[in-house]
């Protein structure tokens, strides 16, 4: 088997991943966090690798992350922080939207993903013992800390060194991909 074919055995394994790993967030919130941010790396390195167009990795990569961003709203339906993800769900969705529509990625800094920030650094606080009831009335200073984590990746990753952290992580330089 060539490498092109092993890496699309790994980009469909990832994908999976991708697709069944939200339903652990009724579970195991954390670990499916931490499942949806690693694959979701992931996926750019193995569709670079696989030999794919860049166009078909934004598409895919973009509705398997509101795939996700989908299970963020369910689950946080009964949390005390309900109203704030069902804001930033709307506002990250119209994002998403405009940069598929528009094949254009920098919108995203318009749009960043404050709403996968903000649910992360909840679940991790939860996990760390504090209380959901402390945690709704700090959802002011989590929505800060969200917001500003998340520009600042949106801006290394779209706009600074576009795909930065992935390059990091997997040593890969995809120059001028299908631009």
């Amino acid at each position: 088997m060539n490498n092109r074919k092993i890496y699309k055995t790994l980009l469909f394994l990832n994908e999976s991943v991708r697709l069944v790993g939200p339903f652990l967030i009724f579970f195991n919130p954390l670990l499916a966090s931490a499942l949806s941010l690693i694959f979701d790396e992931a996926d750019f390195y193995l569709f670079y690798k696989s030999g794919y167009k860049l166009i078909y990795y934004h598409i895919i990569d973009k509705l398997l992350d509101y795939w996700w961003y989908i299970f963020i709203l369910i689950y946080s339906l009964g949390q005390p922080i309900n109203n704030f993800v069902i804001i930033l769900f709307i506002y990250r969705s119209l994002g998403q939207f405009l940069s598929i529509i528009s094949r254009n990625e920098k919108l995203l800094l318009l749009f960043p993903n404050i709403l996968e920030r903000y649910f992360n650094i909840y679940i991790l606080l939860l996990y760390l013992g504090v209380s959901k009831l402390s945690l709704g009335n700090w959802n002011i200073t989590l929505l800060a800390l969200g917001t500003i984590i998340a520009f600042y990746i949106e801006w290394i990753n779209h706009i600074k060194k576009p795909y930065y952290i992935t390059k990091k992580i997997f040593k890969v330089d995809v120059g001028r991909w299908d631009k």
